[in-house]
């Protein structure tokens, strides 16, 4: 009685060790076939993050990203380029492409129609108007400049205290320093100013080692601030001379704007009622920006400084604006699963993969590569 009851026990262990074979196996084969799944990923051309080279090469932000997120996965892969960022969605939500990658913002609107990654860039939407180098009027014009008065203010006074002080070490044993308080300080105020501007005549000198010492740590002080000094005015002059009628979103109502088809900055200016002209690419707007048929041009400002920074000519006659409209974050854009309650597992994967590359300090090189460190 108990072997015909070890028998049968020992059928049933048999019976699920058989079952959870097969289904190990199955689990198995299905893992080898999603692995080798050619993964469908949607691109489109926006320098820097895809540039198309010769012989259907792409390059840019987005790809090298894609690319090690690929490798860290081991999946095999082919790009599908399309126009713009709407067709890309769109391909996605209809299962056409597995994901899309180039600089895609993640929007309320797509969300509920595909999945997204985690953040991939930092971004914003910003202006670009009709620029002009400064002339020789508007460098004297600035120098009436409120801001700029209160600097110089400053600056005397520093020039008299320096001034003073060198004076008061000097003035014992040193003849270049006149006792009298109108000549010594004089003598002072005109060493504080050849050393802090590195002139440097050598007409007046201190020679009491308090003096030297003094002297020495002024010298370092003045390269300071002459080089801020002149950073900022520079920085003034290019900011002063971006001549536009555009200050804030509202004013754009009031003027002719262009922007490109199929983008976010596009709809986002719709959305508040702004008639914009749309083009196809972004080079063709500023084109016509710098021809003076636009008098603004709205799209992502990191797309527009290389684009700027690649187009010298352009650089001469169109510059960015100060004034920012929305920040947004670039993702990966993943089309959703056929049941809408289970998990995305891709998602998932390409997260992992996307912390695993920017923890390792690829994805800080891959910026500096294309924007610069």
């Amino acid at each position: 009685m108990e072997t015909r009851r070890t028998r049968r026990f020992q059928r049933q262990i048999d019976w699920y060790t058989a079952g959870l074979l097969v289904a190990l196996l199955a689990l198995s084969a299905g893992t080898a076939t999603a692995q080798q799944k050619t993964l469908r990923v949607g691109i489109k051309q926006v320098s820097p993050f895809v540039i198309k080279g010769a012989n259907d090469n792409y390059s840019g932000i987005s790809i090298e990203l894609w690319e090690e997120i690929a490798e860290n996965l081991d999946v095999d892969y082919q790009y599908v380029e399309m126009d713009n960022t709407n067709q890309l969605i769109e391909a996605c939500e209809n299962k056409e492409l597995d994901l899309a990658i180039a600089a895609i913002t993640m929007t309320s609107d797509r969300l509920k129609r595909v999945d997204f990654s985690n953040t991939m860039f930092n971004s914003s939407v910003s202006i670009v108007v009709p620029s002009r180098r400064p002339g020789m009027l508007d460098t004297l014009l600035y120098f009436f400049n409120s801001w700029l008065l209160n600097v110089l203010l400053t600056l005397a006074i520093i020039l008299v205290v320096i001034g003073t002080i060198i004076w008061l070490v000097e003035m014992r044993r040193n003849p270049e320093f006149p006792r009298d308080p109108i000549h010594g300080i004089g003598q002072g105020i005109w060493w504080a100013s050849v050393t802090m501007t590195g002139v440097g005549y050598g007409d007046t000198v201190p020679r009491s080692l308090l003096g030297r010492l003094l002297g020495l740590v002024w010298m370092f002080i003045g390269v300071l601030m002459i080089s801020s000094f002149t950073a900022t005015i520079a920085s003034s002059l290019t900011s002063e001379n971006i001549r536009s009628q555009v200050n804030g979103l509202v004013d754009l109502g009031r003027v002719k704007v262009g922007a490109v088809e199929g983008e976010n900055p596009i709809t986002l200016l719709r959305r508040q009622g702004i008639i914009a002209q749309g083009y196809k690419t972004l080079g063709q707007a500023l084109e016509e920006l710098a021809n003076g048929n636009l008098d603004a041009v709205v799209h992502d400002q990191p797309v527009i400084q290389y684009l700027i920074r690649e187009s010298p000519e352009l650089s001469s006659s169109i510059g960015i604006s100060s004034i920012s409209l929305r920040k947004e974050e670039y993702g990966i854009a993943v089309g959703m699963p056929v049941d809408p309650n289970q998990r995305n597992t891709l998602v998932d994967e390409v997260n992992a993969s996307l912390i695993q590359v920017k923890s390792s300090g690829r994805y800080d090189e891959i910026l500096g590569q294309y924007l610069g460190s």
